[in-house]
């Protein structure tokens, strides 16, 4: 039976601002709420708030262990026919889509070379570059002369698709690489088989086959550690 797979985050229909202002909101709850908590554990003597500060903190350790964690993970969303990629896509897989999402629809800029670019803020996309013999800086540099030589004129639904697009190829890797959640290096795979212009030649700079970074990706215990 044929799956439905797609992309789709609330988050990203909604402005910068408005994404910004959610966040704040978010974090500030958080805030106050944990605040709270550790006032009614510390300074309160009437036993219902102890006692309700007490499931407060389990909560608040439930979040914390799970908070680099997607909803779904791979393997369960794979059971259904329809899937939504953002349900098994980790937090900061995500915040690398909406920030390049933003940034592409602010300066223009190629979507998909600013995605690489967001992904190289990261350790272990940086790891993969070094296991293939290639200078991050000198990546990096050419990266930005591409960035600077190449514009899209997409509407703002189409470059929402294309990043849409990209981390449903990143959904598959993940199938393929049996990682339990969508992470940033399968939208590094995923930006790489693109096929995209800009992508291709940028590799082709560095003489870099999108299969050997795939290759990277397959046993990621073995590569990342």
């Amino acid at each position: 039976m044929a799956q439905n797979i797609f992309f789709k985050d609330k988050r990203l229909y909604i402005s910068s601002l408005g994404e910004l202002i959610t966040r704040i909101v978010f974090y500030s709850w958080y805030a106050v709420f944990s605040a709270a908590t550790i006032v009614a554990l510390v300074f309160t003597n009437v036993k219902p708030f102890f006692w309700a500060a007490v499931l407060a903190t389990l909560f608040l350790l439930s979040r914390l262990i799970v908070v680099r964690k997607a909803n779904r993970s791979i393997s369960e969303l794979s059971r259904r026919e329809s899937i939504n990629v953002a349900d098994c896509a980790t937090p900061s897989a995500y915040r690398i889509i909406s920030a390049s999402f933003r940034r592409a629809q602010i300066t223009k800029e190629d979507p998909h070379l600013v995605l690489l670019f967001n992904l190289l803020k990261r350790r272990d996309v940086r790891n993969i570059l070094t296991r293939l013999d290639v200078s991050y800086a000198d990546f990096l540099a050419k990266l930005r002369e591409k960035l600077d030589a190449n514009k899209h004129d997409l509407n703002l639904n189409e470059l929402r698709a294309e990043f849409e697009s990209v981390a449903v190829s990143a959904f598959a890797n993940g199938v393929k690489t049996f990682e339990k959640f969508v992470e940033p290096r399968n939208l590094f795979v995923a930006a790489v088989f693109s096929g995209k212009s800009a992508v291709t030649n940028l590799l082709n700079i560095f003489e870099i086959n999108p299969s050997d970074i795939g290759e990277m990706v397959v046993a990621p215990y073995v590569v990342f550690g």
